[in-house]
């Protein structure tokens, strides 16, 4: 092809839900315009691409954000767009033909794999004040690491405090940055330091204190609630102050 220019491109929605034949959803963006139906999206590209690549470059990450603002709006990956096929043009065809087209198949990223028990007649809102940077996906790999089983709560969870304070130079820089009260990252970098047993703590100390079940669920939830933290911030949004009454109690 002479001049060629990447109509769509097609994803499959694979999910862990069953899908009880929710409407089509559709959103629109200034480089691509989306329509989710049948669990199959299409990217219509306003923008021009000349590449699959670098199609896939400007619709991804906003499909990556999706996929983990729905993720953390239920402690999981629920679901997974899995790249399925492209449609390309040449808008300068060689005379006197009509213009030529095509479409590329090539292979997608993982998918959730788990089988579907919650029903949903809707598809997961576009989420509107979340971006999910490059901060966003190292903290998410982590909890969903932790959460698979691959590291302990402790140093997924110190990993993550620690990740925050350095990105803006200390605790008290990073909680003014977030909006998150100073009580709720003390309590993080406490709890994820001196907590733990034999396979959890993240460093031995003279007496191992295990995590009970109430500091488990409330390192779950204040990870959980700083990664959007830090993707609502790099959207523009300006999130209210996330305090410990915000936050399961134990």
């Amino acid at each position: 092809m002479r001049d060629p220019h990447i109509e769509w491109l097609e994803y499959d929605l694979q999910t862990t839900w069953i899908l009880d034949n929710p409407p089509p959803l559709q959103w629109q963006g200034s480089a691509f315009e989306v329509t989710l139906n049948d669990a199959i999206l299409r990217a219509d590209m306003r923008a021009h691409c000349a590449t699959v690549e670098e199609a896939r470059a400007a619709v991804e990450p906003f499909l990556q954000t999706w996929e983990i603002d729905t993720a953390l709006t239920y402690g999981q990956r629920e679901m997974t767009f899995t790249f399925k096929k492209a449609h390309v043009v040449d808008r300068n065809p060689p005379p006197p033909g009509s213009i030529v087209t095509g479409t590329v198949t090539m292979a997608g990223r993982a998918s959730v794999s788990a089988v579907g028990e919650v029903t949903r007649k809707t598809y997961p809102v576009v989420p509107a004040n979340f971006m999910a940077v490059p901060d966003v996906i190292s903290l998410w790999n982590r909890f969903e690491g932790y959460k698979a089983g691959r590291e302990p709560i402790a140093s997924m969870a110190y990993f993550c405090f620690t990740l925050i304070k350095n990105r803006h130079g200390s605790t008290d820089a990073a909680s003014k940055a977030l909006s998150v009260d100073h009580a709720v990252l003390k309590k993080l970098s406490e709890l994820s330091t001196n907590r733990g047993d034999f396979s959890t703590a993240r460093k031995m100390t003279a007496i191992l204190t295990p995590f009970t079940t109430q500091e488990t669920q409330w390192l779950e939830a204040v990870v959980r609630a700083l990664i959007r933290r830090v993707g609502e911030i790099a959207s523009g949004h300006s999130p209210r102050q996330l305090t410990m009454t915000q936050l399961p109690k134990f």
